[in-house]
């Protein structure tokens, strides 16, 4: 090891890393090598750090860690993304994360809790690890994150700790609160260059100057002791790259909203900002007449000059209404945008406007569980929406929630599916709230083998693939769609939402599960890894170009069970992932 080149020790360690190895083993590893080794490893091992707490003594704790004689003193020296979590106190104190908490900053970020998916950079990959596609374990701890405790907060160890760090170039903020003034400043003044991810919606809209004056003085003190006012000047922050932001509005009486149009501009300020996140709050305390004068004088005052760099758009649920993008379009030039994601669909007519906006668009992500989306039937879809989709430039890759027929996933790949190398259909389980109980329906396509076979015709390039899939207790017909999906010849990564539930939808809870049919669903729901493999087996062998690398089965269908079934089921199947590896396969089972 002394004779190699530090460039292909770098290399090593590289691959170590990115295999997942346990950071303190790898770095143990190469100190018993030499100090070359060691000097190369630790940069790697400390780039990444993660400061968890869930009120000002746990923040405290974990910040002292940091000090020349505390254990986590090295991030310090090599620390360059800082990843910020407050966890609501219930979370904090579980016994899970209490353990965690003893070296709380060596804890990182799952890919999939960092934002929306319009701003990610993978598509699929974090759709066959992330546990929340399991039922029991979506209530993770890094996504359990919350707000910090009015009375509580205390910014300072945070801000001296940005401040002692050599080489930070990047924030990720997952705090349900506004960014606080003093880690802005701390930012300003020693990391100018720093990347800023906000990933919990901001409200911008109180930061205005002027507002307090004319607000009710008890309710504006209400508001600042709530989630503490803004300072303007973030909105110009050079290194502002992810931006959740809050877009207050109210009915209009009819069937529209009317929204803070006079805030917009003020959202492209930032020089460098790459993702914009979109929400409507539940509620904003001050009258919208006084925001909407106040922000319009604060424009004929500052006479904001937008520009625009971003890659990609996300609207939240809730979140404002499609016509959000025709107004931003009029602001700023969004024909570079590459990645839309649009969480509720209200007004598909509106939405037939929006893919002349986005000529460059390559990733779509989009959910028909608005409030105006037709639904004529449980099997049909809004055929004005899908036009909507269909008249986007083909793209590359395309996120579907919620569409329920065959039919309609045909027009669309019709479309985009020469272009598309990745595609996700997800099965929308819809809750349907009654006096007596809950019931759910399943929003989903029912393929069968010939479907698939068709798919895969026309998705000749598809690489990466999430479908559901109905169980029938491994019947000839079951087995077929598996072989069909060899039909994808470039496929490499798939993951199967397994329905185990044989019942007409909507299902509804209050109903008295027959003997046989409870019989079949514990059939269709019990899954090991053996099971696994013979999928495996069934989708490969009938691949000629042995492409599949990754293939990961997730069951649903519990919503729909009594809740005796729900807990008998969980006793029977309980919740895990099972890791197998054939060759450079690795299979993923969830349930």
């Amino acid at each position: 090891m002394n004779r190699l080149p530090p460039e292909l020790l770098h290399q090593i360690c590289l691959s170590l890393h990115a295999d997942g190895l346990d950071s303190r083993t790898t770095l143990s590893i190469f100190s018993r090598l030499n100090h070359t080794c060691y000097g190369i490893a630790a940069p790697l091992v400390y780039q990444h750090l993660s400061v968890i707490f869930w009120d000002r003594q746990t923040l405290r704790e974990t910040v002292s860690e940091l000090t020349e004689e505390g254990l986590g003193r090295q991030f310090v020296k090599y620390a360059r993304k800082l990843s910020i979590i407050c966890l609501d106190p219930y979370t904090g104190n579980s016994p899970r994360a209490r353990s965690g908490q003893l070296e709380g900053y060596k804890l990182g970020l799952s890919r999939d809790v960092e934002g929306d998916l319009a701003a990610k950079n993978t598509f699929l990959e974090s759709h066959l690890t992330d546990p929340s596609l399991c039922r029991a374990a979506a209530f993770d701890l890094l996504t359990s994150w919350s707000s910090y405790r009015k009375s509580q907060r205390d910014w300072d160890p945070l801000a001296t700790l940005i401040a002692r760090l050599y080489h930070l170039g990047q924030i990720d903020f997952l705090v349900q609160d506004n960014f606080p003034i003093s880690l802005q400043e701390a930012i300003s003044q020693h990391h100018p260059n720093c990347l800023l991810n906000l990933w919990s919606s901001q409200n911008v809209s109180t930061s205005v100057p002027g507002l307090k004056k004319l607000a009710n003085p008890q309710l504006w003190e209400q508001i600042a002791d709530d989630n503490p006012v803004i300072d303007v000047n973030l909105l110009r922050l050079q290194g502002l790259h992810t931006f959740a932001v809050q877009i207050p509005g109210k009915s209009d009486g009819n069937s529209g909203r009317i929204e803070l149009d006079e805030m917009l501009p003020f959202l492209f300020l930032a020089p460098n900002l790459k993702h914009l996140l979109l929400e409507d709050p539940t509620r904003h305390r001050l009258p919208m007449d006084m925001l909407k004068e106040e922000w319009h004088k604060f424009a004929v005052t500052m006479q904001p000059v937008p520009i625009s760099s971003l890659q990609s758009i996300s609207i939240g649920r809730p979140g404002p209404y499609e016509d959000i993008l025709l107004k931003l379009a009029n602001i700023v030039d969004l024909s570079q945008l590459r990645s839309l994601q649009i969480n509720a669909t209200h007004d598909t007519a509106v939405l037939t406007r929006v893919p002349a906006l986005f000529p460059n668009l390559e990733r779509l992500f989009i959910s028909t569980n608005g409030y105006g989306w037709g639904r004529p039937s449980l099997s049909t879809d809004d055929d004005i929406g899908i036009a909507a989709i269909r008249a986007f430039n083909p793209l590359k890759y395309l996120y579907l929630d919620g569409f329920r027929s065959v039919s309609s996933l045909n027009q669309i790949l019709q479309r985009h599916g020469l272009s598309l190398k990745g595609l996700i259909v997800i099965p929308c389980i819809q809750p349907m709230n009654r006096p007596d109980e809950a019931h759910f329906r399943y929003n989903y396509p029912e393929l069968d083998a010939f479907d698939i076979s068709q798919l895969a015709k026309s998705c000749p390039q598809l690489e990466e693939l999430r479908i559901p899939i109905k169980r029938s207790m491994g019947s000839q017909e079951e087995c077929e769609m598996y072989k069909a999906l060899g039909n994808f010849s470039s496929l490499r990564s798939l993951v199967l939402d397994l329905h185990f539930d044989p019942r007409s939808r909507p299902v509804y809870r209050i109903e008295q599960v027959e003997a046989s049919v409870l019989q079949e669903i514990f059939v269709n729901a019990t899954m090991d890894e053996k099971l696994a493999l013979q999928i495996w087996h069934l989708i490969s062998s009938n691949q000629a170009s042995r492409r599949l690398q990754h293939l990961r089965v997730a069951p649903f269908g519990h919503e729909s069970l009594p809740r005796d079934e729900i807990r008998l089921l969980d006793w029977c199947s309980p919740t895990k992932e099972v890791k197998g590896e054939i060759d450079k396969v690795i299979i993923y089972l969830g349930i």
